[in-house]
């Protein structure tokens, strides 16, 4: 089938403009990414979805096609992607990846989807680890080092190997990654003020996929390990080889995973 996209944007509930590309054909399913990147890092993702999905590939606020606010908060996120899923239909599906995952939680305490699927939200990154990674992160953006403060995010936060950043330098993503280094600041003092505290969101009733790389960082693994535990309708599923960017490095495998699960028939236990 064509896998021909179209863009469009939906206003937030504090009138911020969020875009989003729209393709495929099928149930609707909301996709949300994470931190340092747009949507377009779930294209390949949502291109292998397309035959059985109407994929709704969203750029989070402050990037790629969408507007921000004045005062930002992980509420706001939720907020958005509500809007996307209002427009999206009944029945949506929703999927977010690493802080991408925590602000599709936050929606979904929100409201109601069909299924969700969760690629390891960081929710377990707390304590000495956090303070030390906000403090080295500011000091290098105030240095106007943003490539060294992306790559001390990636070292420290999940633990993407160097071999892996040395890949990602060699993708015309890398200069969208490194321009958008600011953004992150916020988005790491949202995940201290979490706390790691998985109990807000044990309210979320729909059935749910937590993927988790067997070669992601212990901390990755605790947070989903904690939503598994939390969550009355979750499950987790292995990718065996992969770590935190799958999504980027084996999306047709990634692709084939949440499709046998938002179109299985039983929920999970």
């Amino acid at each position: 089938m064509s896998t021909r996209s179209q863009q469009g944007t939906v206003r937030s509930a504090d009138g911020a403009s969020i875009g989003f590309v729209k393709l495929g054909a099928g149930p609707p399913l909301v996709l949300v990414h994470g931190s340092v990147s747009a949507g377009d890092s779930w294209l390949p993702v949502a291109t292998a979805l397309a035959d059985r999905f109407t994929c709704y590939v969203v750029d989070r606020r402050g990037r790629g096609g969408s507007g921000d606010g004045p005062a930002y908060a992980l509420a706001r996120e939720g907020e958005d992607i509500q809007a996307v899923l209002g427009l999206a239909g009944p029945g949506a599906h929703l999927l977010g990846h690493s802080y991408g995952a925590l602000c599709a939680l936050e929606a979904a305490r929100r409201g109601t989807v069909e299924r969700l699927v969760l690629y390891e939200p960081p929710l377990a990154v707390t304590g000495r680890q956090m303070r030390d990674l906000l403090a080295g992160y500011r000091a290098a953006l105030e240095r106007n080092q943003s490539e060294e403060a992306l790559k001390l995010f990636l070292r420290n936060g999940p633990e993407v190997s160097d071999p892996e950043i040395e890949a990602i330098q060699q993708t015309p993503l890398w200069p969208q990654m490194v321009a958008l280094a600011p953004t992150l600041t916020r988005e790491l003092e949202a995940i201290r003020d979490l706390d790691g505290d998985p109990e807000p969101y044990r309210a979320v009733s729909a059935p749910t996929l937590l993927l988790v790389g067997t070669e992601s960082s212990a901390a990755l693994k605790a947070g989903s390990n904690d939503l598994q535990a939390t969550l009355p309708r979750a499950r987790t599923l292995w990718l065996e080889g992969q770590a935190h960017i799958a999504n980027l490095l084996v999306p047709d495998r990634v692709a084939r995973e949440v499709a046998a699960f938002l179109l299985e028939g039983d929920a999970p236990s």
